[in-house]
């Protein structure tokens, strides 16, 4: 077996079919420049013109070059190509693996793209432009012959079917399965467990174990791989540090695995400066952390949890590197498939920007996203289609310029000469009415009949996707939209006043648009295929504060506003509640940002499914409320990891009480005296909360919560 070491400083020639059959003719010189630190079994191959890939070990072997052979090498190969291509074109075949990068300065080439496949593409980009156009133009015509005459709408040729939008009443709200209702625990506080562990099932940590065991091995836990590396570096981390701290895999086992994104939560509801203060000894600190975990115990977790097989990004045969989601995809299909399984999709959707703040580097599935408009400046900005809080599909953003995995799966090559957003909302679209099911081929059966209403703001409205949307997928949609040449110029005469409205309607290929602009504080374009021009008149009066004259006045809202309004909550109730949940811990990977918002995210939806589950309990119970249900039913479910460590401070463990972290927050009280030791010289304001008892010192609260 040839070793990392024995490869470095060799010449390799790579065959172009390692990076697709794009490069088919094409031979790309280099050397080895050293082993891969981060896998034991691939070194790192440097090219002429700087670029360096990693590969197995297995599939350099069979690129070497002779010392007599180097100049025989030729950068483009003729038709009559090398003997030897066929030979090297079968090495990559029978290695079964591909780099997890484009070829050298052909990056801004994504994929291999056939002629007929590029014709399908161009011509799909020529039809999106005339239907736009047409449409654009219809409505122009209908708002000049408006203007210039008296009639009513009924007397236009192409006036627009005057239908209402009037969905059931359950329509925002998603069903849920009838296992689910049948087999649901009569607790309240249990039925938050049971949930969650059907979205995030045992088999899903236990594979979270395995990747983090793996990953563990590989960074070379316990040891100091790198010690011999750096001795001669005298400004080294790993100068004198000589073998690290002592590692168990108890630490991330199944359950303690489970037990450490319960101190996660434990963070979220009890707010420190710094992660380090959660272990704090005086209970008094409210230090519920160390309770179940040690400092080292737990920083270690952390340090060496891998939510992903390394392995797979060098032996799987789809690459799964060049996936920019590979490294938290297993959670977010899992998530996905699990949500779809208890739930389904009500008939209002709503589709809109999410996301995670984030502030530090990209890459590894990370793209950051700044916008200055924004609360949130730096964001990981995610994709979303929701109803009632919970999320049905969801992607986020790598660069416009990224090999985004979805595209190459979910969308056709005519989706894709629509353009990019046109695209992204199909495919999102798709995956959210039909559970993932029809993601890699389509099923006109299942999706093309779905009959949904979708809702958007005027970053994804366009006069084209609401074409294929009501045509192709029978989905009407409504959003607002900004202002382009191809809608219509309604002239004002003067200054709008507020609740004012104008109009214009169009049919094309029997699918029905309403444009209309509103005079609200500013003026707001509304798209629709949803509403007639019969809906115009219908509406609310309502009350709404006016800053000119510093006033209430009555304001009339159309049926257009007021649908819009109620159907576009669902994106923006889902980012509220995963604000209540967001886990703010720095780190190096930046993979694990997304990973904890699919966490967060499973949290936050098993207490929407709960108060589906629950209605009457649920009428003043809050979310964190189920948080803290989920931390008591995780800790009686795997334990303490002190318990794991069986660590020879028996006499620590001992001493600490038994009040279980949210059970017993400390609180502020009214200066008195101290209900232990009863000394008028310690009157003190602090205390229990949940006994209502006020303890002056940490001796104090450990000697009442010992007679629990």
């Amino acid at each position: 077996m040839v070793t990392a070491e024995e490869l470095t400083g060799r010449r390799v020639r790579t065959p172009g079919i390692a990076f697709g059959k794009r490069f088919k003719r094409k031979v790309f010189r280099g050397y080895v420049k050293d082993p891969d630190n981060k896998r034991t079994n691939a070194v790192t191959v440097r090219y002429d013109d700087g670029d360096c890939y990693w590969f197995p070990i297995e599939t350099v072997v069979r690129w070497l070059v002779g010392i007599g052979d180097e100049s025989d090498i030729s950068e483009d190969l003729s038709d009559e190509s090398d003997p030897e291509e066929g030979t090297d074109e079968e090495a990559v075949e029978e290695s079964g693996s591909k780099p997890p990068r484009m070829a050298p300065n052909k990056r801004k080439t994504n994929s291999a793209e056939t002629e007929e496949d590029r014709s399908v593409r161009i011509s799909a980009k020529k039809y999106q432009e005339s239907t736009a156009a047409s449409i654009g133009a219809g409505f122009r015509k209908n708002a000049r012959m408006a203007a210039a005459s008296d009639a009513s709408d009924a007397e236009f040729e192409c006036k627009a079917p005057r239908h209402s939008f009037n969905p059931p009443p359950d329509s925002h709200t998603p069903g849920l399965s009838k296992k689910l209702v049948a087999q649901k625990p009569d607790d309240v506080e249990q039925g938050m467990f049971y949930v969650f562990m059907l979205l995030l099932p045992m088999t899903f940590w236990d594979r979270m174990s395995a990747n983090s065991v793996e990953y563990a091995r590989v960074k070379g836990a316990g040891t100091d791989v790198n010690a011999d590396k750096h001795e001669d570096d005298r400004h080294s981390r790993y100068m004198g540090k000589g073998k690290q701290r002592p590692w168990k895999l108890e630490w991330v086992s199944s359950k303690a695995l489970l037990l450490f994104h319960a101190t996660l939560l434990i963070m979220v509801l009890c707010k420190r400066s710094s992660v380090t203060e959660h272990f704090s000894v005086d209970p008094m600190q409210n230090s519920y952390v160390q309770q179940l975990y040690s400092r080292d115990s737990w920083f270690q977790t952390f340090r060496y949890f891998a939510p992903y097989n390394i392995s797979s990004l060098i032996t799987d045969e789809l690459a799964a590197a060049f996936n920019p989601y590979a490294k938290y995809e297993d959670i977010r299909h899992t998530l996905h498939r699990n949500i779809h399984e208890l739930t389904v999709p009500p008939k209002v959707l709503s589709f809109d920007e999410g996301g995670k703040p984030w502030q530090g580097r990209g890459g590894q599935g990370i793209s950051v996203h700044y916008n200055s408009a924004k609360p949130n400046k730096r964001m990981s900005m995610c994709f979303m289609i929701a109803a009632f809080g919970i999320p049905f599909a969801w992607e986020f953003y790598t660069g416009e310029k990224s090999n985004v995995y979805n595209e190459e799966l979910y969308n056709t090559q005519e989706e894709k000469g629509y353009g990019k957003t046109v695209a992204r909302i199909l495919r999102l679209y798709r995956s959210a009415v039909t559970g993932g099911r029809a993601e890699k081929k389509l099923e006109d059966s299942i999706v093309r009949t779905t009959g949904h209403f979708l809702f958007m703001d005027n970053l994804f409205t366009s006069l084209f996707l609401f074409f294929i949307l009501a045509s192709v997928y029978k989905c009407l949609a409504t959003g607002t939209h900004r202002v382009n040449n191809n809608l219509p110029d309604l002239e004002w005469e003067g200054k709008y006043t507020r609740g004012d409205y104008k109009w214009a309607t169009y049919v094309y290929e029997k699918v029905s648009f309403l444009y209309m602009e509103y005079g609200d504080n500013k003026m707001v374009r509304f798209l629709s295929t949803i509403h007639g021009s019969c809906e115009l008149n219908k509406g609310k009066t309502k009350e709404r504060w006016d800053s000119d004259s510093r006033t209430y006045s009555n304001v009339f809202l159309p049926e257009v506003k007021l649908d819009y309004d109620g159907g576009m909550g669902g994106v923006d109730l889902a980012d509220m509640l995963e604000s209540f949940v967001r886990i703010e811990y720095r780190t190096r990977r930046p993979y694990m940002v997304n990973y904890l918002w699919h966490f967060e995210t499973a949290v936050y939806v098993s207490h929407r499914i709960c108060r589906l589950l629950y209605p009457d309990a649920y009428k003043r119970r809050t979310l964190h409320d189920d948080m803290r249900a989920l931390i008591r039913s995780i800790v009686k479910f795997s334990g303490s990891v002190r318990e794991l460590e069986r660590e020879e401070s028996v006499k620590r463990r001992r001493s600490q009480h038994v009040a279980l972290a949210t059970d017993h927050p400390p609180g502020t009280f009214q200066r008195d005296r101290c209900a232990v030791c009863r000394d008028d010289k310690k009157k003190t304001s602090k205390g229990c909360e949940t006994c209502e008892v006020i303890l002056c010192s940490s001796k104090c609260w450990k000697l009442h919560h010992q007679k629990l």
